[in-house]
C-alpha cells in the first residue's frame, strides 16, 4: 500500500487516521510519517504486527518518464539518498530501520476494499491503474497496468511480540531533501503517532 502519484497526502492520512486502512491478517500497514504536525492514532488488535515506511520511493516508467527498469530503481535509490537524520522509537526505545528494494518489478494491485475509496470492481481481475489517479478519488481507471513498478526505501517492522496491550508512542524522525521535489529545501517527514493495542 502506498501513496500514488496524484493522490493528496491529506486524503491518505485522513483515511488511515480513521481506520488504519481496510486491513486484515496478522501484519498491518501504518503510514508513520507525515511531517512535524503528524499525530495519528491507530487501533490494532492484539497479535498484529506493524509494517511502516520511514520513506519509500515507488515508481514505474509512466510516473517517471524514465525508460529501463534498472534506471527506474536507481531513481528510487537517488530519492532515498536524500533522507537524513533517521531515528525511530517505540516508547523511547530505538528500533532498527531496514533498507528494502525491489530488484525485480512488481505489479500494482488495488483491492476492491481499499482505503482510497476507489471503485475497483468494474473489471474484476485487473489492476486499478494509479496513472492518473481519479480526480474525484472515487472512480478509478480499472485497467491492467502493464508496467512493472520498482521501489527502494527505509522501513520499520514491529513484531506483535513487541506491542503491549494499551497505548504506545511510535515516533519517527527523518528529513528529506531533493532538488526537484522539495526545491532543494529540507523538509521534516517524521511523525509522532499512537499505537493502541486491545
Amino acid at each position: 500500500m502506498c501513496r500514488y502519484e496524484g493522490t493528496p497526502a491529506s486524503q491518505v492520512i485522513d483515511a488511515i487516521d480513521k481506520t488504519c486502512g481496510v486491513q486484515r491478517g496478522d501484519t498491518w500497514f501504518f503510514l508513520a510519517n507525515g511531517g512535524p504536525n503528524s499525530a495519528k492514532t491507530c487501533n490494532i488488535p492484539k497479535g498484529v504486527s506493524i509494517l511502516a515506511p520511514v520513506f519509500n520511493a515507488e515508481y514505474d516508467k509512466t510516473a517517471t518518464g524514465i525508460t529501463g527498469n534498472g534506471a527506474i530503481l536507481n531513481y528510487c535509490k537517488s530519492l532515498t539518498a536524500g533522507v537524513s537524520g533517521v531515528s525511530v522509537t517505540l516508547d523511547g526505545v530505538e528500533l532498527p530501520v531496514v533498507t528494502v528494494e525491489s530488484k525485480d518489478g512488481f505489479p500494482v494491485t488495488v483491492p476492491a476494499e481499499n482505503f482510497y475509496g476507489w471503485d475497483c470492481t468494474s473489471k474484476p481481475g485487473q489492476c486499478c491503474n494509479p496513472n492518473p489517479a481519479p480526480k474525484d478519488n472515487k472512480k478509478s481507471l480499472c485497467v491492467a497496468n502493464p508496467n512493472p513498478w520498482y521501489a527502494y526505501g527505509l522501513w520499520i517492522y514491529i513484531p506483535a511480540s513487541q506491542l503491549k496491550v494499551g497505548e504506545q508512542l511510535f515516533a519517527t524522525t527523518a528529513f528529506f531533501t531533493d532538488a526537484l521535489l522539495t526545491g532543494g529545501q529540507t523538509i521534516d517527514i517524521g511523525g509522532k503517532n499512537k499505537l493502541v493495542v486491545s
